[in-house]
């Protein structure tokens, strides 16, 4: 590069061409050569939002950790989705029951991740676990569900309360109005379906119990 622009120099001012002209040149050269340097510095640097306003460091946290709760719920429903589809198991309505709440989580986890940009703060993302258990049979995989809920609902109760011990009142009323009414629905309606399958055990109960799940999930699937 500097050959090239040494003998445009010398072509086009052959009158000009000395030692302190290729001096000026190479300060120039070596100038926008930092100069591009440091933009790129600028550019990977980490920018403080200009739209934050009353959001906490520990608020902003609670949010992240709340999305690996979420994201490590549908981790888990995944899994049992996997299981009841099964040949060996083969019951489809409890597949298309765990499917759709492996959706729904991931949707609360991104419902959080639009309101963490929202209010200027920054997504980071924890390793999400597997789950301990591979086996399921639907009184464990439905028992299991209910205690996960269980601590969703804790964690969530958790993020209101941080940001009512930060006057968030906007985060507070967000937690406690988009979530957790649907909380509490998810814990009647598992606590119900639990009952049930203890009541019908293993057999045509349990067939009818499955096919009715088929039904009510593939309605919701398909909305």
């Amino acid at each position: 590069m500097l050959l090239n622009i040494y003998f445009n120099l010398w072509k086009f001012n052959p009158n000009k061409l000395s030692l302190q002209n290729f001096s000026k040149q190479s300060l120039l050269i070596q100038k926008r050569k930092r100069s591009s340097s440091d933009s790129n510095k600028c550019s990977n640097e980490v920018k403080a939002s200009a739209t934050r306003y009353n959001f906490h460091e520990e608020c902003e946290k609670a949010i992240n950790d709340q999305i690996n709760k979420e994201l490590s719920a549908g981790y888990l429903y995944l899994n049992m989705a996997s299981v009841f589809s099964h040949d060996t198991i083969a019951l489809p309505g409890f597949h298309a029951m765990f499917s759709f709440n492996a959706k729904d989580e991931v949707e609360h986890a991104m419902k959080l991740v639009h309101y963490q940009n929202l209010r200027g703060g920054r997504l980071k993302l924890y390793a999400i676990q597997p789950p301990e258990e591979e086996i399921w049979n639907p009184t464990s995989a439905v028992t299991i569900s209910l205690n996960t809920e269980k601590n969703v609902l804790d964690s969530l109760i958790k993020v209101a309360e941080k940001g009512n011990e930060h006057g968030d009142i906007n985060l507070e009323d967000f937690i406690t109005t988009q979530f957790l009414p649907e909380q509490y629905e998810a814990l009647k309606f598992l606590g119900s379906l639990l009952a049930q399958i203890k009541r019908v055990q293993d057999g045509e109960g349990l067939f009818m119990l499955d096919l009715d799940l088929l039904k009510t999930y593939r309605k919701k699937i398909k909305k």
